[in-house]
This record gives structure tokens, sequence and C-alpha cells, in this order.
């Protein structure tokens, strides 16, 4: 659940900075993660590689644009905005997603789409002869939820509809009335903390940065047991380089829930990666595998913690652990031979390579195995 959780984290930060050119280290400095570590917590909920999700999305995002009529920019503008610099690799990946050409899928989706708000009917219409038109379903829920509202402007479910309506504008990054939305289920039900974090991450998106804190406050005032508030407040400071502000909340976090492992986690990480607090970063990461001991994520995060300050042999424990507990992860094996390496025990980090590549055999994790034999072939206990 945990994990889910984060991958959302990640996907909702792909889609705020998706005209950038997102890399791994981008998502690594983002997090507090190591780039591997992201790599294995999105690939462990999601069914594709993390880069390749970038790259899908940005196709998926630059053809929601193409389907949109008020959109008056060039295909050529389109992929520039997406990070694509030539015709020919956007065409490329256009064409791997959608099996078509960009020019081909928005002539169709124009032809399909002639007038921007239609009918409920000639909607459903549109649904039934082309079940994969997503921008015809989010008129069509347009049009079914502010038909809803106009019937009963103030019943209980009303707040609901306005941010479900909300929901469908936000999705289509019309944030102005996404915002709108949203404030009108505040004023029908001010005790909500999940309607002001939802108003709070449309005000991120507008770069709104004061109100986005003010509301991200109120739902944490409003709600101070729901892990999410404390979460994407103290995420939205790191964003902001407020690093004693993150860990404020995060250490307000442990105190109210002083039982949830990744409340500990969160603390360690920030004096771990902002702070370089070692003794603060190792109790609180101490804290975290205490209270969860299987969970591999910490003891990865540890393994982290000490190489970086060069306290290998506690590196060394800390992957057998992993190892441990998972005897066919491929990392742990991976991790305890780079730190060999480094201490110059070239047997054991040969053989701890050997086991990572019978475990996985991913190309990269061969290539490091067969890269070291090729640095070390000198030294006969490479053999």
């Amino acid at each position: 659940m945990i994990r889910d959780q984060i991958v959302e984290q990640i996907i909702r930060y792909i889609d705020a900075h998706i005209s950038e050119d997102i890399t791994s280290s981008d998502l690594s400095k983002a997090f507090g993660y190591s780039r591997r570590h992201i790599y294995n917590i999105f690939q462990s909920s999601y069914p594709m590689p993390l880069m390749e999700y970038v790259r899908w999305r940005k196709i998926q995002s630059a053809a929601n644009e193409m389907r949109a009529l008020r959109s008056e920019k060039s295909l050529y503008d389109i992929a520039l905005d997406y990070g694509y610099t030539t015709p020919a690799g956007f065409y490329k990946a256009f064409q791997s997603i959608f099996g078509c050409s960009p020019s081909d899928y928005k002539k169709r989706s124009v032809h399909m789409m002639k007038n921007e708000m239609r009918s409920i009917e000639a909607l459903y219409e549109v649904v039934v002869q082309d079940p994969n038109n997503a921008q015809a379903y989010y008129e069509l829920s347009e049009q079914y939820l502010m038909k809803a509202l106009e019937l009963s402007p103030q019943t209980q479910s009303a707040p609901r509809t306005y941010t479900a309506l909300a929901n469908v504008y936000r999705d289509n990054q019309d944030y102005e009335k996404a915002e709108a939305l949203y404030s009108k289920a505040i004023a029908l039900d001010v005790a909500n903390s999940e309607y002001y974090r939802d108003r709070a991450a449309i005000y991120c998106a507008m770069q709104q940065t004061d109100n986005a804190i003010t509301d991200y406050e109120k739902a944490l005032a409003l709600d101070p047991d729901n892990t999410w508030n404390y979460w994407e407040l103290a995420e939205y400071y790191q964003n902001l380089k407020l690093h004693q502000k993150a860990l404020d909340v995060y250490l307000k976090m442990a105190a109210v829930m002083p039982d949830f492992a990744w409340a500990h986690q969160d603390v360690g990480r920030i004096y771990h990666v902002d702070f370089k607090n070692y003794v603060k970063a190792r109790d609180s990461y101490s804290k975290a595998v205490e209270l969860e001991p299987r969970n591999i994520i910490f003891w990865y995060n540890f393994a982290f913690f000490y190489e970086e300050f060069e306290e290998y042999e506690k590196a060394i424990d800390v992957y057998t652990k992993i190892i441990s507990i998972v005897p066919n992860d491929a990392w742990g094996y991976r991790g305890r031979a780079s730190i060999y390496e480094k201490l110059n025990i070239q047997d054991k980090a040969a053989e701890d390579y050997a086991k990572a590549t019978m475990q996985n055999s991913q190309h990269d994790t061969m290539q490091a195995y067969y890269q070291y034999i090729f640095d070390n072939r000198w030294n006969q206990t490479c053999w």
C-alpha cells in the first residue's frame, strides 16, 4: 500500500513536470532516493519501467493537446513542448504508441470532434463508435456532472459532484475551472481535508505557492491522522527546497504516529540527504527497520546511508540482511559486491556479482559483472 502511494506521488510529479526534460536524476533528487531505488519502487507497482512511463505519458499528453480543438499549435510546436527536438523522433515515438502518424491522429480527432461541447446524446454516440476516445469520455462526464449539479446544487452529494467535475477539468489541465469547483465543494463541506488537499495540488500546478501551502496546512489541521496530509505538505516543501519545514512536518507525523515506520523513514531520509546528520539519520532509519524489520526499502536506504558515510562494514551487514530476507534479490548481491570492490576484496566482489547475474538476467546486471571481470582480468581472484 505504501509503495503504491509513493508511485502515485511519482506519477503526480511527472504530470506536473511533463513539459520538462525529466531524467532519472531529477526523480532521484525530488524524492530523496537513489535512481536504482526509484526504479525498483515504481516497477513493483506499475506495469512498465519508469522512464518508459515518462515517454508514454509525454506522448499521451501531446495527443490530448492535438485533440483539443482550441489549440492552434502546429505538430512541431507540440513536439517541442514535450521534449522532442526533431519531427522524426516525435513521429517514431507517437507511431509506437498509437499506431499512426501524429498528423493522421489529429485529422481523425478533429473529424470526430467538430464541436468542443456536444450534447449528451451526441457524445454518447461518439463513445459507442469510438470506445477509446478519451476526450469524448471527459466531455460526457462533464455534461452529466453539470446536469447533476443543475438539478441538485445543495444536496449532501453535491460536494463530491463538484470535485468529480473538478477532476475532469484538472485532467484536461483547465486549472482555473478546477480551482473554482474545488472551492465550491469546500464551501459546502468545510471540514473535508481531502478537498483542501486537492485544491492545493491545483494551486501547485498554477504556481500559487502561498495558496498551496495554506490549503495543505488546512488539510493537515483538519485531519492530523491522515498520512497523505503530511506527505503532500512535506514533499511540497521539499520541492520548494524548504528542507527544515519538510523535516518539521515529518517529525510531527512521527510524533503523532510513533508506530508508523514510514514516518521515521522519511525523517531519516531528510536528515540523511538534506542535512547530512549522521546520528539523527541513523537513529531514524534504525527505528524504521525496528518497526518493519522485513521492509526492503528501509534496509536499502540504510545501506545507501552507511555507504555514503563510508561505513562500509556496516553497509555489508545491511546488504547481508537484505539477502537473508529476499535470497533471490539480485540488487542485494550487487550492492554488497560494490562495497567489497571498494574494500578491494576482489574474490567476494566477483562471487556476489556472479550471484546477482544468476538471480537477475537483466542486461545492466550482467553488463556490470562482465565489466567487472574485464577490468580485473589480471587478478586471479576474479576467476
